[in-house]
């Protein structure tokens, strides 16, 4: 059995949304040798475990767990009776929601093997299901060192291989009886969770060639999701499910942030009950994914979300105030996504006499560049951007500086324009004299922040850092006729 390891925050992980649950529940578990000795009933949400009630065992190495009032309920998922006697080692049992009993009793000798289940059609299932795989483990151990030996012969390799083939196909057709068999069973939405995609070989032209390269790919993601049901809020409560969601977005779909946007309604979509904790534990993980995306043109999801669901009241369950902030964030964030026309920047230079503006420049690129000469960072970025100025001249681009230095920090950006001999252009608005100012309309909170635009204004990168300005403007220069 495994070890369970506590988090270190043990409070539930609260929902607002309202799901069914079943009331007057009792799971009652016997491990004669626990006397005297707590447990604690946890369950799985996402990759986390969380604790739902504490108990201890009586005299005769009994614990139970049940409702403490009519306000008191329990949801339907992978669920642990963890022994912190035993260092906290658990077995793992099902609750199904429409399962208001559940008996089970087992042996410290062996949890596993010493597991009974009494009362509960799911567990009963489960554990046999368990029993089974255990009984093919020991083949499968066998025949899988057959194959990495190096002294088995091509002959014992090909045996091996294929015994490995017939047990992997018979493990999935019984679990396939299982779905089929007992389609009402909360244990066969798991093992639909956990099905694989059966991908069919790409067809080809009469002359063996393959018509569709990417047919393969294109099918196993369109079918991804065939056996995952989006309603059924307990497949939350799972180990499964956290993963399979992360696999698809962090591997299966192309990081474009056009096809990103179509997944995330595709998949929202699929959530009938926008009330349900699926619904908000979707949403919100999208959210935080792409609010703290490192690459770029990710924000762009961000805003998405931000205009498409939140600011059309489709997360209920969070405050005013803090859905306040998300959706100005996500306001911010939308004039500064890539391909926008970048807002127009004016200031001064550190005679604070002659005006400039961005849109006075020509260039075929033009490298905007935020920074405060208070700034640690920008202390170093600043001079090795000064340093690649004539590199970057050349590339067809200008520098346009802009320092975020306020009225008391005057001096300093002149000493250290000065000190550093500033080749580029190097502006500032420290008496706020322009409006809207730069600082509310490229969200500058911090520095240095770096733009690049093309001709017409537009923004083609950012918040890239100085040492990677040569690199992307010749890719950029390279690739623009394609």
């Amino acid at each position: 059995m495994r070890k369970f390891i506590l988090p270190v925050l043990l409070s539930l992980f609260m929902m607002h949304a309202h799901a069914t649950s079943q009331k007057n529940y009792t799971i009652k578990l016997k491990v004669p040798q626990l006397k005297g000795m707590d447990c604690y009933l946890s369950y799985h949400f996402g990759d986390k475990k969380y604790i739902k009630d504490t108990a201890k065992f009586d005299n005769n190495g009994v614990v139970i767990f049940k409702n403490k009032g009519k306000n008191d309920s329990i949801k339907g998922g992978i669920y642990l009776a963890v022994f912190p006697g035993m260092g906290n080692r658990y077995i793992e049992f099902l609750v199904n929601e429409s399962d208001a009993l559940i008996e089970m009793e087992t042996d410290t000798t062996d949890l596993g093997a010493k597991m009974k289940v009494l009362v509960s059609e799911d567990n009963k299932v489960f554990n046999a299901d368990i029993f089974f795989l255990a009984g093919k483990r020991q083949s499968m151990e066998s025949l899988g060192a057959k194959l990495k030996d190096p002294n088995s012969s091509a002959k014992d390799k090909a045996s091996a291989k294929e015994g490995l083939k017939k047990l992997e196909e018979e493990i999935k057709s019984h679990r396939l009886n299982i779905i089929q068999t007992k389609p009402h069973l909360y244990y066969s939405k798991l093992l639909s969770l956990m099905r694989d995609i059966d991908v069919p070989e790409a067809p080809r032209n009469a002359d063996g060639s393959m018509i569709d390269s990417n047919f393969q790919y294109n099918y196993y993601k369109a079918h991804y999701w065939d056996y995952t049901d989006f309603n059924d809020d307990r497949i939350l409560r799972t180990p499964i499910f956290e993963p399979k969601f992360k696999t698809y977005f962090d591997k299966i779909v192309i990081k474009h942030p056009d096809t990103l946007i179509q997944e995330c309604d595709n998949l929202l979509k699929k959530i009938k009950n926008k009330n349900s904790d699926t619904w908000n534990y979707c949403l919100v993980t999208l959210l935080n994914d792409y609010a703290n995306s490192n690459i770029m043109g990710m924000d762009a999801v961000y805003v998405h979300l931000v205009e498409n669901y939140y600011a059309k009241g489709m997360a209920p369950w969070v405050d005013s105030a803090q859905l306040g902030k998300i959706i100005e964030r996500g306001f911010a964030l939308k004039p500064l996504l890539l391909g926008k026309v970048a807002t127009n920047v004016k200031g001064f230079d550190t005679s604070l006499t002659k005006p400039f503006q961005l849109y006075d420049l020509k260039n075929d690129y033009i490298v905007l560049y935020f920074w405060n000469p208070d700034c640690g960072h920008c202390k170093k970025t600043t001079p090795e951007l000064n340093e690649s100025y004539d590199k970057i001249k050349k590339l067809g681009a200008e520098v346009f500086g802009v320092t975020t230095a306020n009225y008391e920090e005057i001096k300093m950006w002149k000493e250290f324009t000065n000190e550093h001999k500033l080749r580029f252009i190097n502006i500032g608005d420290p008496y706020f004299k322009n409006t809207p100012h730069f600082r509310l309309s490229y969200d500058i909170q911090s520095t240095p922040q770096v733009y690049i635009l093309d001709k017409y204004y537009r923004i083609i990168a950012k918040r890239i850092g100085v040492e990677q300005i040569t690199d992307f403007l010749e890719n950029h220069k390279k690739n623009r006729g394609k």
